[in-house]
């Protein structure tokens, strides 16, 4: 895999991050050869950059974070953590560069949240680590930024699995390191802690410095987020672009293509390939047009815009937003008005809800 470059840029280059030549990760098993799950990446990643690693289940994700973290040995090529080799970096100096939130569940034990994200400043205390001024604020930061105060003096065995996911990503803050590694991280969070939780990586990568690295599975909202992506194709090649590019050269819609599921790039969303039951002239715009067209699509029909002269043009049924607000979707209550060119002749209904509509026409 080579990188692009787009001619001199004003002033010093900048020193990368992180820097991989030729890399290979896999595992040196007890009883067989070397495993290699992934080989020949070469890659670079920068301060003030968040990347997300993307890739079908088992592609070697994890493995690839793993080793970029230092936590198992490259199986050829090297890794650099600024300019220094990172096997010849001593352990201080890689805690205090380097934080992971890794998808090995957390033994509780007896500690508090606020002890478990306290962890993260360890590298930085006395041999009796006790936290000094700067220590406690660092922490109390971190704990604000995951919107855990309430939550601080709990015992870890008393919080969800949600929350102490939370509480491994403070801790992580709170280690300030140059490099973040972060293997699903919301992996144990619902749908809008998730959003919230790579909404606020996304912004302390445009206020705190570090590179970011997290694989996820969550790629709409990777696509929205990530300065970069590194996908990992179903041969195992390591492709490396913006997430824009990644989506029109067709790679993303290559790689998870599964049979009778598309990718569809407008929508950024995965769909089952159906063969329609017939076509729909949809009028309307806005939130209300945009789910009504997914309930008709749900349902097998393919939806079209009204053309300019014919309202239905061909199709058997015509469907008409009425009352619609712009703006909010509980703005005002819908209607929708069906018509229906059947023998010449044209019949209209009008429903209440997407449920009675979706209902009349799965009957017929």
């Amino acid at each position: 895999m080579t990188e692009s470059t787009f001619g001199p840029q004003p002033g010093a280059p900048r020193i990368p991050v992180l820097t991989a030549a030729d890399l290979a990760v896999g595992y040196h098993p007890a009883t067989r050869r070397e495993r290699r799950v992934l080989d020949g990446l070469t890659f670079r990643l920068h301060a003030n950059e968040l990347v997300c690693v993307l890739g079908p289940n088992g592609c070697g994700k994890s493995t690839l974070l793993r080793t970029l973290a230092g936590l198992l040995p490259p199986l050829h090529g090297s890794v650099f953590l600024r300019d220094k080799h990172l096997e010849q970096i001593d352990r201080p100096e890689r805690a205090r560069l380097i934080a992971t939130v890794l998808t090995d569940r957390v033994e509780p034990g007896f500690l508090t949240l606020f002890e478990l994200v306290a962890l993260g400043r360890f590298p930085y205390t006395r041999w009796d680590g006790k936290l000094n001024r700067s220590d406690h604020e660092q922490v109390v930061a971190a704990i604000s930024a995951l919107g855990l105060e309430a939550l601080r003096r709990r015992h870890l065995a008393e919080l969800s699995d949600g929350e102490r996911q939370k509480a491994m990503i403070a801790r992580a803050l709170a280690q300030q390191p140059e490099l973040l590694v972060l293997d699903e991280p919301t992996a144990f969070l619902d749908l809008p802690s998730r959003v919230e939780i790579l909404q606020l990586l996304r912004r302390r990568v445009g206020s705190g410095g570090e590179a970011v690295i997290l694989s996820t599975h969550e790629l709409e909202t990777a696509l929205r987020i990530a300065d970069r992506l590194w996908l990992i194709d179903n041969e195992g090649a390591l492709i490396c672009g913006a997430p824009e590019d990644l989506v029109l050269n067709g790679a993303i819609g290559r790689t998870f293509a599964r049979d009778g599921v598309e990718f569809d790039g407008l929508t950024a969303a995965f769909r089952p390939i159906t063969r329609p039951r017939g076509r729909i002239i949809l009028s309307g715009s806005g939130v209300g047009g945009q789910w009504t067209a997914r309930a008709l699509e749900r349902i097998g029909f393919e939806v079209s815009a009204p053309p300019e002269h014919s309202q239905l043009a061909g199709a058997e049924f015509s469907v008409r937003i009425m009352e619609q607000r712009s703006g909010s979707i509980d703005s005002a209550p819908l209607q929708w008005r069906l018509a229906r060119r059947r023998s010449g002749s044209e019949q209209e209904l009008q429903f209440a809800s997407l449920e009675a509509l979706t209902g009349f026409l799965r009957a017929l």
